[in-house]
């Protein structure tokens, strides 16, 4: 009870919740844009994807972060998110009429693009940012000792849950997925597939 009520006596969330509501009508002038899909996605990763990842974490040990962050480092944090969501709006559409149109023809190659920008922006770029501005370590990040012995201990639920829910939801859900839920890809050739990938 002592998370929920940290959670709603928290401004930033009440903050959160009316720029939600407030992007909710400016989308709705828009014909595309479907309110339907918006409530969809609002349950699964604003709601259920959180609570199952507040439950499986209730009794994980915390991993020792020597770090206090400043007032620098936030508006750091914010602005990043805010370059962020602009990148996720406009940024691979525009990366992709810039790249030569073989390469986005050709599925190998458009798999690594899409993976390389994947790992520039969400991986290199932050820990570049804070690890050169602010001295950051990787211990900081989570690399360290420690996780990996509680991976196989207290972590171990969360790491199963989520890894789960993320299948679940990319199965049911996903348009990659979408061959196997139509049976395109018979059980044998999916398990034929898996034995040759885990074993080359």
């Amino acid at each position: 009870m002592k998370t929920f009520r940290s959670l709603f006596t928290n401004p930033w969330f009440f903050f959160a919740i009316v720029l939600y509501i407030g992007s909710l009508f400016v989308l709705s002038r828009r014909a595309e844009f479907s309110i339907n899909e918006a409530l969809i996605e609002l349950i699964i990763f604003g709601i259920a994807f959180p609570l199952l990842a507040w439950l499986a974490t209730i009794r994980a040990r915390p991993l020792i972060v020597r770090v206090h962050p400043t007032g620098p480092e936030m508006l750091a944090l914010l602005a990043y998110v805010l370059a962020l969501s602009v990148y996720l709006a406009f940024g691979p559409q525009a990366i992709d009429s810039w790249l030569p149109q073989d390469w986005i023809a050709s599925d190998r190659i458009k798999f690594f693009v899409t993976l390389g920008k994947k790992l520039l922006v969400f991986v290199a770029l932050p820990l570049g940012i804070f690890a050169l501005a602010w001295r950051y370590s990787v211990r900081d990040f989570g690399f360290q000792r420690d996780g990996l012995r509680e991976l196989g201990r207290t972590h171990l639920p969360i790491v199963l849950v989520a890894s789960c829910a993320v299948l679940a939801f990319n199965y049911f859900l996903g348009g990659a997925a979408a061959p196997l839920r139509e049976g395109k890809f018979p059980l044998f050739n999916c398990l034929l597939a898996f034995h040759f990938a885990s074993s080359g």
